[in-house]
Parts: structure tokens; sequence; C-alpha cells
């Protein structure tokens, strides 16, 4: 499964999604219900080759929000629509420079922010409050690659991968006053987080075997950090972690490996100690990600990443899993699927492609899928 993409400045362990020109109508392609929103890359085919939500797909007033990064050395684009049909483009092509990378978009402050990064100013921030004109606010340089940002107590957090410093920044209001901030123990490449329970929850690599987990209530400059799980929580070979939203009161993480074996799904209800979730047995077995991504209608949505190009949606609503997409999308030249969110009653997914990344679309209903049933494994978590 080809989602890593070396930038010089180390591994993206995450990227971001989607797209380019002039208005693009709906293309008539379908499968299963899901129909395709976008041509391959906007009408750039392999020049956008990734459509990638890193957080979210963004809804923003009356438009839906997205970002294209480049697979090519092309400058990206941030596209928008309101009807999920036709797209137009938000801003100028690269935001105006060379911006080959787009990511995480989120609304703060009455604003659409959003992280960008280019080989010759490296990692910035920008924001647009009408999704016409954007504005630079951040340039970080050339070191640190921001991957996420985040809301938490009223401020915005950046937080990526850096090679020489700290990786993780935070402003009070998102223009003024950016400053790192003190990270854990040695840790300086982060690849993800989230808020639960008025806690920031951010995940790591660790040199040292399994990904980690710390938590902070604190703001800057009382700000300490508690570790929350075992190495891998319970296994080694969980090499990175995925934050899902809330879900009925407890927090979810799907875990990549690092040996080839299938993929894990974990819940707390504490946020230190995890129990296992066991997968159906007919999710396909060269899993080696879960990526749990939205909440909607007492089910949460994730999607497989998978070493065969078999990527694959599913839902599960605590206890019983359905699966809602295969095969990516009965076409394996579409060799991961990424969730956006629900807009106006349609769940969202963007794909990675050589050939071009694209837009789907599945009106939400009646499961159209295998329902199964599963039980909890008796793993408990952390050992602290």
């Amino acid at each position: 499964m080809r989602k890593v993409l070396t930038i010089g400045l180390g591994l993206i362990l995450s990227l971001v999604f989607l797209m380019p020109a002039k208005t693009v109508a709906q293309n008539t392609t379908s499968w299963n219900n899901w129909e395709r929103v976008s041509d391959l890359g906007f009408g750039r085919g392999g020049e956008l080759g990734v459509v990638m939500p890193q957080v979210d797909f963004v809804q923003y007033k009356d438009w839906y929000i997205a970002a294209g990064t480049s697979l090519t050395g092309q400058n990206g684009e941030i596209r928008r629509t309101q009807d999920g049909i036709n797209w137009s483009l938000s801003g100028m092509v690269g935001l105006g420079e060379n911006n080959e990378y787009l990511f995480s978009p989120i609304i703060y402050n009455g604003f659409v922010y959003i992280a960008a990064y280019n080989f010759t100013t490296g990692s910035q921030i920008w924001r647009t409050f009408d999704t016409d004109n954007w504005q630079k606010v951040q340039t970080f340089g050339l070191n640190f690659l921001a991957l996420h940002l985040i809301e938490f107590k009223g401020e915005i957090y950046a937080a990526g991968l850096d090679i020489a410093g700290t990786g993780l920044w935070k402003s009070y209001d998102g223009v003024n006053g950016w400053i790192p901030l003190p990270t854990p123990g040695s840790a300086i490449n982060f690849t993800d987080m989230t808020v639960y329970k008025d806690q920031l929850y951010i995940s790591c690599n660790s040199a040292g075997g399994g990904a980690d987990i710390y938590r902070t209530s604190d703001t800057f400059p009382s700000f300490n950090w508690e570790w929350v799980n075992g190495r891998g929580i319970d296994d080694p070979h969980n090499a990175r972690f995925i934050f899902s939203q809330e879900f009925n009161g407890d927090l979810y993480l799907g875990a990549a490996k690092d040996d080839n074996t299938k993929s894990a799904l974990y819940r707390t209800n504490n946020g230190a100690n995890w129990t296992r979730i066991e997968e159906p047995a007919t999710m396909n077995y060269q899993t080696d990600i879960l990526v749990p991504s939205i909440n909607y209608n007492g089910w949460m949505y994730m999607v497989t990443g998978t070493v065969n190009g078999k990527t694959e949606v599913w839902r599960y609503n605590g206890s019983t899993w359905e699966q809602v997409a295969d095969n990516g999308f009965s076409d394996t030249s579409n060799f991961s699927i990424f969730l956006g969110s629900v807009f106006n009653g349609y769940l969202y997914a963007g794909t990675m492609n050589d050939n071009g990344g694209a837009i789907w679309r599945k009106l939400l209903g009646a499961s159209t899928s295998n329902i199964v049933t599963v039980q909890e494994l008796p793993q408990t978590g952390a050992n602290l």
C-alpha cells in the first residue's frame, strides 16, 4: 500500500487529499450504490493522484471543501462544492506558491485553516474566511512538516514531523504567537492527535518498537505529558496509531503493523486502558491498518489499508460490523480509500490512484453489505 511519501525531511506517514482546475461536473461512474463525483485528478489525472483527507473534508458555510496533494511534483489545489458534484477552485493553485502538499483543513475562529508544504519555504499555515482569498499566517521552515491541525481549549495546534526541533506548535489565535511546545521524551514525529474528554491525545513513533500515546490537559507554559499506553498497547508491532472521533463515549484507534500481520482496532473509556476489538473474519486478511474516520447515525465508519490494493470500507456500531465497500470500489488501481464526512446525507470518500485521485459518495441508508457480530478480545491494554 503506497501511502508513505518521501519528501526529503522524512517519511510522510499520513497525507491528505484532493483536487484541481476549473469547475468539473459529475462523472457518471458508479459502483454498488457509490457514485464517482469527480474526474480523475479533476482533469489533471495522475498529477493529483492523492485524494486523502488527513482529518476530514470540511464543511464551511455553504461550501464543502477538500485539498489536493500532487504525487508528481506539481502544485496542489483546494476544491469546493455546494452540491457535492460540481467542484471549483478555492484560491490559487498551490495557494499562489509552489505548495505541493496541502493537509488537514479545519475550522477555527470562523476561518478555514490548512497546512501547506513546499521545498523552498517549508511548512506553512494558511486561512480563508470566504474560500476565495487565502492568507498565509505562519511559516515554520524546511525542517517541520505540519500534518495535523486541531483546536484545543480555544487554541490551534499543529503537529507533524521534524528533523531538527519540535514536532508540535501552537498559537493562541491562529495568527500570532506561534510557539514550539515541549514534547514527551525524545518524541518529535507525531502521526495523529485528537481531543477526548477535555484532554489532548497525541500518538508518535517509538525508536524502541511500538507506537506511543501521550495526553495532557495543560496549556502552555504549564505543559506536562502523561504516557498512557505500553509500547504498542499490547503488541510491539503496532507501529502507528490513528485516532477516531469520540464514539458512544469511547475513543477508538486503529493500529498499523510493521510485521505484515493483520491490523487491530482498540477502544477505551478512560484513555489509559485499551480493549482490542475483534475484526470480522471476512475483512481482507492483508489489512495492515484500520483508519476509524467518522461517526454518523450510530455507526463509526472506517477504511482498511491493505498490502494487496483491495482496500475496503466498513462500519461498526459497538457490536456489529457491516461492509459498505470492497476491492477499491471494484478497481484495484484505487490502492487506498480515505473517508471524508457526511455532507447533505452523502458519505464522501477519496481514492489514491496513480491515474488520478477521485471523489466518491454514497447516500447513507439501509446497509447493502454483510453483517457480522463479533466479541471483544480479552486484551486490556496499557501496563503502566
